[in-house]
């Protein structure tokens, strides 16, 4: 009982100021006002097993073994910067080989390496409402310097 006196005393003792996110190594930061001494202090909290558990749960854990600094932030706040984490580690561990075989590997990194694809097709995507956007644009080629099968132009398919 005296414990759980002490953790509301103390969790009213604080107001959060503002909440961010460490990359490298994870962690969330908070600064926070100690309203007593009227000082203002910086909590960094690692966030630990980023890549084998989901967000929601990380979310939960830190909530639950921090909960004297965050009983006033949303879970849900906690649990979208927790997200942009992950997805930031997925980032720094997967590259993009144009050799490799993406029918190997497991479907976490298949799902990784797909939304890095996407990232960089959105990225370099031209619409109709970008100033950059030329209708029916002709584009002339060099010509080639070596000569390539696939591109002949007799009609041996073979078995097409």
């Amino acid at each position: 009982a005296n414990v759980n006196a002490r953790q509301k005393r103390m969790a009213s003792e604080y107001t959060v100021k503002k909440i961010g996110l460490k990359y490298q190594p994870p962690a969330l930061i908070i600064d926070y006002l100690v309203v007593d001494i009227g000082r203002l202090r910086r909590r960094q909290m690692p966030i630990r097993h980023i890549k084998h558990k989901e967000a929601a749960d990380i979310a939960r854990d830190l909530h639950t073994r921090h909960h004297t600094y965050l009983s006033t932030i949303p879970i849900e706040k906690i649990e979208a910067l927790i997200q942009r984490a992950k997805e930031h580690a997925n980032q720094a561990t997967v590259a993009i080989d144009p050799n490799e075989d993406l029918n190997t590997v497991d479907n976490e990194t298949l799902k990784a390496k797909k939304a890095l694809m996407n990232k960089e097709f959105e990225a370099h995507r031209v619409t109709k409402t970008d100033p950059d956007y030329v209708y029916d644009k002709v584009v002339q080629f060099d010509t080639p310097v070596a000569a390539s099968g696939w591109d002949s132009d007799e009609e041996s398919d073979g078995d097409w």
